[in-house]
């Protein structure tokens, strides 16, 4: 079982570079970037941390801000470059890099060869109230004006969270989808949050609904304000009962404990 991270992070080069420790091990790749808004360096501090390391491969930079298309964008740079290494990936994890892991390397791995060609994404279709990421009542103000931007013909909009645990097959997909829908680029880019919505689109229209698991696998608390919660010690017995494989978000300055009480009890077996 060869999985790829692909890392999407702006911040910490000591939180960073102790996620991609945490996650090393046999057939493991790391695909990260750097959001191009983040400081020099910070870049050349993670480039040169991981420079020997044969396993770890940078993505070319883009501008990321929060509600546009950049981290759409970072994440297709992602899939590109992860395709063109030619490295035999079967499964490909995107991660921000104040995510971490809740279960072990070895239990990871165990759940991706059980689960082996199911894909893994949160999705429902939208518009729908109540959507925390903007798209409430006024979300048909929210999307671009049918005159100006269309999607392609018989595809329906959905939406999720923005992290999931893809196939080969489904990325490969997903690429070759962007290639030939030029248009469906220039409608998403017209979005607010598209991040929550360009893969999951596709996916969910690719004809493999049977094999699509309504699920990121990743643990994040959306009922604190501001949400998602900043995970702290509290949350270490909530993560212990979690059937998820990861937990966003951390903050290392704001308690690096709980990932201690990770670390020493939860990734050991």
């Amino acid at each position: 079982m060869k999985i790829a991270y692909l890392i999407l992070a702006h911040k910490s080069s000591i939180q960073l570079t102790r996620l991609i420790n945490t996650l090393n091990c046999e057939d493991v790749y790391f695909f990260i970037h750097i959001n191009k808004n983040s400081s020099d360096e910070f870049f050349y501090e993670i480039n040169n941390t991981f420079k020997t390391y044969k396993n770890v491969f940078f993505i070319d930079r883009c501008r990321c801000a929060w509600g546009d298309f950049g981290i759409v964008e970072a994440t297709i740079e992602g899939i590109k470059t992860i395709i063109i290494s030619n490295i035999n990936i079967d499964y490909i994890v995107l991660l921000s890099g104040q995510d971490y892991p809740v279960k072990s390397n070895k239990r990871i791995k165990e759940f991706f060869t059980t689960n082996n060609g199911k894909c893994f994404i949160n999705n429902f279709p939208i518009p729908r109230a109540g959507w925390h990421n903007g798209f409430l009542d006024g979300f048909h103000n929210s999307i671009p004006p049918e005159s100006e931007y269309k999607l392609p013909s018989n595809i329906s909009l959905w939406g999720g969270s923005a992290w999931w645990c893809l196939t080969r097959e489904c990325i490969y997909y997903i690429y070759y989808f962007i290639i030939k829908n030029p248009g469906y680029i220039e409608y998403c880019k017209h979005l607010f949050a598209p991040d929550e919505i360009f893969f999951h689109t596709i996916v969910m229209n690719l004809g493999i609904k049977s094999n699509v698991i309504n699920d990121g696998l990743k643990y994040m608390d959306w009922d604190s304000v501001p949400s998602p919660a900043t995970l702290c010690k509290k949350y270490f017995s909530t993560l212990s009962n979690s059937t998820s494989l990861f937990a966003r978000k951390f903050d290392i300055e704001y308690d690096y404990e709980i990932l201690d009480m990770i670390d020493k009890n939860l990734l050991k077996n």
